[in-house]
């Protein structure tokens, strides 16, 4: 099992890193189609190829005057950042897009927020990683995104972990890893029993 999962995360970083630079020059004058592919390379975690695709998108939708699908590229865009950035910076910046009227007012580009704002997160005060998480959630299940649901499920099961119950942490990430592996989600699966298998190692309990 660790080696298929070593091998598809190989897989999904050589894919993302290839395929970025083509696509940009077939695409760099429709937003739609390069959000749509910045979108996908995103959800496979290969935030560093999804960067240019997304600001390239926001030009493209600030020369339009498109304020909400702005706002989508720029918040995306901070998370391809993040690596670059200090992690207080970006989760401080992400609050204060979660202010903006826009943000407040749309479901799905809150949302978005959530979700990025959800990792920086979890570095900085696991219990404001979980007060990202459980409204990304509930904002999941509510525009019917089972998806996302089952991903804030699973880092809901990190932060608990971090938190130090364990045993919260064993149930919520195992039954978010019995979806992902049914949902063909498999950067979360790498993710999730990357940074699981870690902390054991930590606590001295590698097995």
């Amino acid at each position: 099992m660790a080696i298929a999962l070593w091998a598809a995360a190989f897989f999904l970083a050589i894919v993302g890193s290839s395929a970025q630079p083509v696509f940009m020059k077939q695409a760099s004058s429709d937003a739609t189609k390069l959000i749509q592919e910045a979108d996908r390379l995103a959800w496979l975690r290969a935030w560093g190829a999804a960067e240019p695709l997304y600001a390239e998108a926001e030009r493209i939708f600030a020369s339009r005057g498109d304020d909400r699908n702005v706002l989508y590229a720029q918040i995306s865009v901070l998370r391809g950042q993040l690596p670059r950035l200090p992690v207080a910076e970006v989760s401080a910046r992400l609050a204060e897009y979660l202010e903006h009227p826009l943000v407040q007012a749309d479901e799905r580009l809150r949302l978005r927020t959530l979700v990025i704002k959800g990792e920086p997160d979890q570095d900085l005060d696991p219990s404001l990683a979980a007060l990202s998480w459980r409204e990304a959630q509930t904002i999941a299940e509510k525009l019917g995104d089972a998806a996302w649901a089952n991903r804030a499920k699973g880092e809901l099961g990190l932060v608990a972990f971090l938190q130090g119950d364990v045993g919260a942490s064993v149930i919520g990430l195992g039954q978010a890893l019995k979806v992902a592996q049914t949902n063909g989600d498999v950067s979360s699966q790498v993710r999730w029993l990357t940074l699981f298998g870690h902390g054991y190692v930590q606590l001295g309990r590698p097995q």
